[in-house]
C-alpha cells in the first residue's frame, strides 16, 4: 500500500480545536451516521484475514438534526443512544469512541497552495507535516476545523507534478493539498452530544467521502468519476480523478 504523506490532521493541537477523541482501538469498532431522517450505527470486527464483519447493528428515526447539524441536543442524544443501544445489543460489545460520518458545518472543500523553505537538503516527513500544520492554522482562523488533507502533488524547486518528494534535495518545496474542513462551532455541538451519550468522536470522516470509498474501485477513482450523496437533508459530491479526490 502506498504511504500516507499527509496525515488527516497534525499530532499537535491548535488553541481551541474541538476534542477529538481517542485514536480507535483494533477489535470491534463503531461507526455512526448522523443524518436528518435517519440515524443509523454499524459495529464491525476485523477478521483475520483482513476482511470486515458486521456484528451490530441499530438505527432510530432522526431526532434533533436538520441537515446533517445537530439543533437539539436533549432530541438528538436520545436518538443515538437508541441506535448505538441496538447495535450494541446485537453485537454484545460495549462502545467507548465512534467514527461519525459527517454533514453538519457546511463542510468546505478547496484546494491550498502551501510551501516550505528547504535550504538545499533532503524533504523529510516532518516538512511535509509542517506544510500540513500551517494548513490547518489557516484554518483555525477562520472558524473553521481541518477534517482531511489530501495531497494532490507537490514540486521541488522546478520539479513539479510529484507524488511522493521525500529524499528530493530542493531549495523550495511547494505542494498542492486538497482541504476539507467545517465550521468549529458546528462540530463542538455534535462532539457535546455525543459526550452526553457517554461516546467519544474517534475519526470525522465527510459524508461524500465515505460513500465515495464504499462504491468506488480504483479503476473508477482513476480513469474519474463523480458519486452523489442524496440524504434526507443534505446532498453531498465526490469528484475523482487521476485516482484523487478533487472536490
Amino acid at each position: 500500500m502506498p504511504r500516507r504523506l499527509l496525515p488527516q490532521s497534525p499530532k499537535a493541537s491548535a488553541p481551541g480545536d474541538p476534542p477529538r477523541g481517542k485514536p480507535r482501538q483494533s477489535g470491534a469498532f463503531g461507526v455512526l451516521d448522523i443524518g436528518t431522517s435517519k440515524i443509523t450505527c454499524a459495529i464491525g470486527r476485523s477478521e483475520s484475514d483482513l476482511s470486515l464483519r458486521v456484528i451490530g447493528f441499530g438505527w432510530q428515526k432522526g431526532r434533533g438534526v436538520r441537515a446533517g447539524a445537530v439543533i437539539d441536543i436533549a432530541e438528538a442524544e436520545r436518538a443515538i443512544r437508541a441506535a448505538v443501544g441496538q447495535a450494541e445489543e446485537e453485537a454484545g460489545v460495549r462502545l467507548r469512541t465512534v467514527t461519525v460520518n459527517l454533514s453538519c458545518g457546511q463542510p468546505r472543500s478547496h484546494v491550498l497552495n502551501l510551501q516550505a523553505h528547504i535550504g538545499g537538503r533532503a524533504v523529510v516527513q516532518a516538512d511535509i507535516t509542517r506544510m500540513l500544520l500551517d494548513a490547518r492554522t489557516r484554518m483555525s482562523s477562520e472558524g473553521r476545523t481541518l477534517i482531511h488533507s489530501l495531497a494532490l502533488d507537490f514540486a521541488a524547486d522546478d520539479s513539479e507534478g510529484l507524488d511522493d518528494p521525500r529524499g528530493l534535495f530542493c531549495d523550495s518545496l511547494s505542494g498542492r493539498v486538497h482541504v476539507i474542513d467545517a465550521a468549529t462551532t458546528a462540530l463542538r455541538t455534535l462532539d457535546a452530544c455525543l459526550a452526553r451519550g457517554d461516546l467519544e468522536i474517534s475519526e470525522l470522516v465527510a459524508a461524500p467521502m465515505a460513500a465515495a470509498q464504499a462504491v468506488l474501485d480504483r479503476d473508477e477513482r482513476q480513469l474519474g468519476v463523480t458519486v452523489l450523496d442524496m440524504g434526507g437533508g443534505t446532498t453531498g459530491m465526490a469528484v475523482y480523478t487521476n485516482g484523487h479526490l478533487q472536490y
